[in-house]
């Protein structure tokens, strides 16, 4: 499946957990069967944990093999230019963390500090939990909904969802 396929596909599921709670609800609740609907597949076996960030809470997904980081380190073609500059940043510290494995310790122990230190400023009182995918277990967070989605168009929420969706496709999700 090609990155611009996978893009769209994801993209297409943040935007519509965001403007339907029932499907929200199914994604939670029965993460694997949901996506197999919406055209994704997993290998047998797979856990997938679906998580949703709030404004207060949010959760950072490392990358589990080396098959999601290009050779030479660069994050071409998983971001483009237009991609938010936060956004670039976090899946730059993805790969950073795959290849730096005391970045990544660091990452888990103390995220806040980690995070400021590579750019990547967070309120004070913001909660960010950071899991790592694996072989068998993944990780999936719903970006926080934005503000007014009710009336927005849907051609506004498929933008707001895709420039979520490069560190979903940096920490080797799909």
């Amino acid at each position: 499946m090609s990155h611009d396929i996978r893009k769209t596909m994801i993209a297409e599921v943040f935007a519509r957990s965001w403007s339907d709670a029932a499907f929200k609800d199914r994604l939670k609740s029965d993460p694997i069967a949901t996506l197999i609907d919406c055209g994704f597949s997993f290998s047998n076996g797979m856990k997938l944990t679906v998580l949703e960030d709030t404004e207060d809470e949010i959760s950072i997904v490392l990358p589990a093999a080396p098959w999601v980081i290009p050779t030479h380190l660069t994050l071409s073609p998983y971001i483009e230019d237009e991609v938010p500059a936060n956004q670039k940043a976090v899946a730059e510290m993805n790969i950073k963390a795959w290849a730096e494995p005391e970045l990544k310790d660091r990452l888990k122990s103390d995220p806040v500090a980690t995070l400021r230190e590579l750019g990547i400023a967070y309120r004070d009182d913001m909660k960010i939990q950071v899991h790592e995918n694996t072989a068998q277990k993944m990780y999936l967070a719903i970006p926080v909904r934005p503000e007014k989605v009710e009336q927005m168009s849907e051609s506004e929420i498929a933008k707001a969802a895709e420039e979520t969706v490069v560190g979903v496709l940096v920490s080797g999700m799909f």
